[in-house]
């Protein structure tokens, strides 16, 4: 027996649904096949890195030790001095960033990541949308004036998938829950906020006393109008980010949950809607001739996402291109994955 077959046994033991009396078709198999292989492909990556960052380190450290070991003792204390000073100042900002998220957990504007969709994404959908949360978490950290971040629906396979994805994620300064959004604030409905671009009300200013919602799901665009649909189901209100206003896109109003996170953080912190779309929304997706001071790429966290989360206005339709100059090209170009917030 090859080792490929028995990788596949393997790995169809390990499938929940090869559990069943149907066999896999050689195609399905293929695909198994394909997946487990990446899978050791990755595990080799990440193992030739980690040897690579330790081999690095081990560098760093004996350039260091020579250098301090050429060293008179008035120039080891002086070294000795100037260190001391950059870890209290590290120290020092490090608490300062604590106590800031701190408060904020007391007095801050709420801002829910509704992750209640994990049964509409892949694993790979699944995984990006925790790299984006540790984006939005990094970007509060960050801010001069935090937001209390809630993350709702935290259970199953989303918690699973943040446990790995996002390092520290139990000590992250921000609310966790299981339950709902409706069941976790069952007492304050009336405040509850769904941002989404079909919303009919647009946000002027940010009211302290509301409580803000951006859809967690990163889908491909799959689901149209899912948080319109669901909160006109839960009967809670609506709003949509007023972009339009102020920057032109060269596409839709989709973004991922990271950017439409951030950007709430920015508009707190500055008080001006312009600078904070203009601090957080990429050139890519910016009109050619905006001459609006857009963020640079290499500013923007390295997500894969195009259009995700529709914060003013729905996407619009797609032209038909010709087929016969299209085929050359689907070779070569790259599947883009997105992710739908606010929808």
């Amino acid at each position: 027996m090859t080792s490929e077959k028995v990788k596949v046994q393997q790995a169809q033991a390990d499938t929940p649904a090869a559990a069943g009396p149907v066999p896999l078709s050689k195609n399905q198999q293929k695909k198994l096949l394909k997946a487990v292989k990446y899978q050791d492909k990755k595990k080799e990556k990440r193992e030739r890195e980690k040897a690579e960052r330790q081999k690095l380190q081990e560098e760093r450290r004996a350039e260091a030790l020579a250098r301090l070991a050429g060293m008179s003792e008035e120039e080891k204390l002086k070294w000795r001095e100037e260190k001391a000073v950059r870890v209290g100042a590290r120290k020092q900002t490090t608490q300062e960033k604590k106590a800031r998220l701190e408060q904020a957990l007391v007095k801050g504007q709420r801002l829910i990541v509704d992750l209640s969709f994990e049964d509409k994404m892949t694993d790979a959908e699944l995984k990006s949308l925790c790299q984006q949360l540790a984006y939005c978490y990094s970007a509060n950290a960050r801010s001069s004036k935090p937001m209390h971040l809630i993350f709702t629906g935290v259970q199953g396979r989303m918690k699973e998938c943040i446990n790995k994805q996002c390092s520290g994620f139990d000590n992250w300064i921000a609310t966790k829950s299981k339950a709902t959004y409706l069941v976790h604030f069952k007492e304050e409905t009336e405040q509850l906020v769904y941002l989404t671009a079909d919303s009919e009300n647009e946000i002027q200013e940010l009211d302290p006393s509301k409580i803000y919602i951006v859809g967690g799901i990163v889908d491909r665009n799959r689901y149209k109008n899912l948080c319109a649909g669901k909160a006109e189901e839960e009967g809670i209100a609506t709003a949509k980010l007023p972009i339009g206003d102020y920057v032109a896109l060269s596409s839709s109003s989709v973004m991922c949950t990271n950017h439409v996170v951030e950007i709430m953080i920015r508009q707190q912190e500055l008080g001006d809607w312009r600078a904070a779309f203009e601090a957080v929304i990429p050139t890519r997706k910016r009109k050619a001739g905006d001459t609006s001071d857009a963020v640079p790429e290499d500013n923007v966290p390295a997500v894969k996402e195009e259009p995700c989360a529709p914060a003013s206005a729905p996407a619009p339709q797609k032209q038909k291109k010709d087929k016969a100059a299209v085929k050359g090209a689907a070779a070569t170009k790259p599947r883009k994955e997105t992710a739908s917030v606010g929808k």
